[in-house]
């Protein structure tokens, strides 16, 4: 069965963007960091605000999450701390590697 024009494009803009996304990356690790993998922001909202809180993307970027209980009750968010939560340790950063993408933090530990 022959590939329609519009699943090859959609294959060509899909093999772009995953290409995108190891530069992003390969730019953001350096010979003094590891990357630790990614957050888990509704372990850090329950653990720093209590069981009731979730993380919540009120808009469209890495930086639009916040801890919510609801609507008239949000918290801001520290991904740093939270990944020292995850991770269990104090020498890591974290970073979005792409602002657009808001599932795009990662940890990594700073050597």
């Amino acid at each position: 069965m022959p590939i329609s024009r519009n699943a090859a494009g959609a294959a060509l803009f899909a093999a772009a963007v995953l290409q995108a996304s190891f530069a992003a990356a390969a730019t953001v690790t350096d010979h003094r960091s590891r990357d630790l993998g990614g957050v888990n922001l509704n372990y850090y909202c329950s653990h720093t605000y209590g069981a009731e809180f979730k993380s919540v993307l009120i808009g469209k970027t890495a930086g639009d999450w916040v801890c919510q209980q609801s609507i008239q009750n949000r918290r801001q968010i520290s991904v740093t701390d939270a990944c020292k939560l995850q991770y269990g340790r104090n020498d890591v950063r974290s970073r979005a590697l792409n602002w657009n993408d808001p599932l795009s933090w990662r940890c990594f530990a700073v050597h």
